[in-house]
């Protein structure tokens, strides 16, 4: 790769996720592409304060984030994972991986298979066939929010598109960050007394470095990390270098905007589509979403703070007097001094994410099949607590995953909820009519789809709430169609509609749904049942369905 003859010596000075990429790449061009790469993960807990406040978190061989996982397309991807806790089950998901072909490595509880019980190995085994940024995340419960996530590259087997504009590859991982572990913070958002307000994050993360504010801490061990700049991520630069940096929302509430003082972004990559390049100043990352923009350190050799803020629109009231809403890092010029920085934020521009254009134009086909989904709130008649409604309904995780159901011709579990697809080729057009005054990060497993058009309605009733009426109204523009952004993550704004299509050719069990953690626990989800027919009958014979661990239940020993 070109300029990226450096010695170990100056390649120590970096930050380990950016040294395991730079090596990474030195090793796969030497190598190629192997026939099987292999991971090990093992999960437990631990305690840790990378915001500065002590408390238990659900580390990846020891570390939040967990490890990079970097490979080529097209090989075959053997990852042991070893759940490590005493008393909960687990499984992972390759968030943004298609699994075509391997749907049973899905990784999603109740749908594509049961948790992984205490104690207890399971090997994922697939083959991706595409490239870009992606992660991996538990997705039982809300295990992911006490740490449990880390960062994916793919790397593209016949070379990257953009691989002569940039001569280093960083990940850049942002999580918010809670002091209550996720377990006691959902008991509390799924009861009477939260009113159906979401638990706020207390701070945030950027590659596992946090500074948060020990003077808004209730209770509990904490060190003030403010003017600690060892507890800052600092990305080491040379002049006239460009970095490729692999922006990751891995929270679980919080929509953030990055940016770094100073410096343009190049984006050339949204959720593993490679884009054509588009400049920018900021870039507003809703949660899973993933961006990959290039840097030239062509400034004055200094000090730059990099930027990840917290989008406190989306919080709930008293946030001020509770969090620290942001995470800084630095950008350090090699032959700067150590000193703190002292420059400004400026985001103008902000990137549209509808002006992006794939790098490989696909007209968006025309739909075949249109589908109406309605996000909602509401209390049941039988309750006092708030449950979320995707098209009218409230999704349970089933005792027993879907996947197995389909395969073995048994009835799916009602509390569950499913739309079968059965024709290939189908054109499915969603359109998500939001009646929610506030946005939704919405994730669809086993497909990108083509993002058409989003749009909102500033209508409000006398409480506040969404106009019914007004969104189902609500004309939205539709961006370009001959070459729309195909991502596996959108945003539908409040009162407001998001549209986009996909095309049925991915046999399996696909999870829709939204990506606050809170709102996938109050039920906002449904499972496409895609193309049953011809889905492999192959299912893992090593992962037992034992109770308890099918429940969704997390407490820590």
């Amino acid at each position: 790769k070109n300029n990226i003859n450096m010695t170990s010596k100056s390649l120590m000075m970096y930050h380990p996720l950016l040294l395991l990429v730079s090596i990474n790449m030195i090793m796969m061009m030497t190598v190629g592409v192997c026939a099987k790469r292999q991971f090990y993960l093992e999960i437990g807990w631990k305690e840790a304060s990378p915001d500065g406040y002590s408390r238990p978190v659900l580390a990846v061989n020891g570390t939040i984030p967990g490890p990079l996982l970097s490979f080529y397309s097209g090989e075959e991807v053997e990852i042991t994972v070893f759940n490590n806790m005493v008393s909960n089950g687990t499984t992972i998901h390759w968030h943004g991986i298609s699994q075509y072909s391997f749907p049973s490595m899905d990784g999603v509880l109740g749908v594509t298979q049961c948790n992984i019980p205490p104690q207890t190995s399971y090997v994922y085994s697939f083959t991706t066939y595409e490239w870009g940024t992606f992660w991996y995340h538990s997705h039982t419960a809300t295990q992911y929010t006490d740490g449990l996530s880390g960062p994916i590259i793919v790397h593209r087997s016949s070379g990257e598109i953009y691989s002569d504009f940039y001569d280093f590859d960083v990940v850049l991982f942002f999580q918010d960050w809670y002091h209550n572990i996720s377990s006691d913070l959902v008991k509390y958002y799924m009861s009477p007394k939260s009113g159906g307000s979401e638990p706020n994050p207390d701070s945030a993360l950027l590659n596992g470095f946090g500074q948060y504010n020990c003077s808004l801490a209730q209770e509990g061990k904490c060190e003030d990390q403010n003017n600690n700049n060892k507890n800052r991520y600092k990305l080491n630069v040379f002049p006239g270098f460009r970095y490729r940096l692999r922006i990751i929302n891995g929270a679980a509430f919080a929509h953030m905007n990055f940016s770094i003082d100073g410096h343009m972004l190049d984006v050339i990559e949204a959720d593993g589509t490679d884009t054509v390049m588009y400049s920018v100043k900021s870039l507003n990352v809703n949660i899973a979403q993933r961006y990959s923009v290039i840097m030239r350190a062509e400034e004055k050799i200094d000090n730059y703070w990099i930027r990840m803020n917290i989008t406190t629109s989306d919080l709930q009231p008293g946030w001020k007097e509770q969090i620290t809403p942001w995470v800084l890092g630095i950008l350090h010029y090699d032959g700067a001094s150590e000193d703190e920085p002292t420059t400004k934020l400026s985001c103008d521009p902000v990137l549209d994410s509808l002006s992006l254009s794939p790098y490989v134009p696909i007209p968006a086909p025309e739909p075949t099949l249109e589908l109406n989904l309605t996000v909602s709130f509401a209390i049941p008649p039988d309750s006092e607590t708030q449950y979320a409604y995707l098209a009218m309904k409230s999704f349970e995780v089933p005792k027993s995953p879907i996947l197995y159901s389909v395969l073995n011709n048994q009835p799916i579990d009602p509390s569950s909820q499913v739309i079968i697809l059965p024709k290939r080729g189908e054109v499915v057009q969603i359109t998500l009519m939001n009646y929610d005054n506030g946005e939704h990060p919405f994730h669809l497993h086993g497909h990108n789809f083509s993002v058409l058009g989003k749009s909102s309605s500033s209508a409000r009733d006398n409480e506040g709430g969404c106009i019914v009426k007004e969104v189902n109204d609500l004309y939205v523009p539709i961006f370009h169609k001959n070459n729309p952004i195909r991502r596996d993550t959108e945003t539908v704004y409040g009162c407001g509609k998001t549209i986009f299509r996909f095309i049925v050719d991915n046999p399996g069990t696909w999870f829709f749904h939204c990506h606050m953690e809170w709102h996938l626990e109050a039920g906002l989800a449904l499972v496409f049942v895609e193309l049953p027919q011809e889905i492999p009958t192959i299912l893992p014979d090593d992962l037992v369905c034992l109770s308890p661990y099918n429940s969704t239940r997390i407490s820590i020993k």
